[in-house]
């Protein structure tokens, strides 16, 4: 399901959402995002790549955030779909280009789209435990 909301907020969320899909082939298909690009017959726009980008450059760090942040669930032990969803918006978060509200919001938007209702909540506290460790909580 794409996002139909029209405009730069509309475009944002599509880049968002295909982002995420580009991220679990990735994931699934074991592959660093130039590998996965070059396999593409039509490549995504500029954002969805910047995303992926992203994403792959704070992997290390985000991943290690979200370990931290996460109690009693070991990254391996999240769902591929989380784990993804929450490296991305962690990414975001470590660049500080978008409101955390923003990140936060979105990042449980795709959960749900997705994933579960439950994980939705899951990412949530996540990035928000993040958002307030790494000093960047909106308010």
């Amino acid at each position: 399901m794409k996002a139909r909301v029209r405009g730069e907020i509309g475009s944002r969320r599509a880049a968002r959402e295909n982002a995420v899909e580009l991220a679990y082939e990735q994931e699934m298909r074991g592959l660093d995002t130039d590998d996965l690009l070059a396999g593409l017959v039509v490549g995504p726009d500029d954002l969805t790549v910047q995303l992926l980008r992203r994403a792959e450059h704070h992997r290390t760090e985000a991943d290690a955030l979200i370990d931290g942040a996460s109690e009693r669930w070991d990254l391996h032990r999240m769902p591929v779909m989380d784990l993804i969803v929450l490296r991305m918006a962690v990414a975001e978060l470590l660049d500080g280009l978008t409101p955390p509200g923003v990140v936060i919001a979105e990042a449980v938007y795709l959960t749900g789209l997705f994933s579960t209702e439950e994980s939705s909540r899951f990412v949530n506290g996540v990035l928000g435990t993040i958002s307030r460790n790494l000093g960047t909580a909106d308010g």
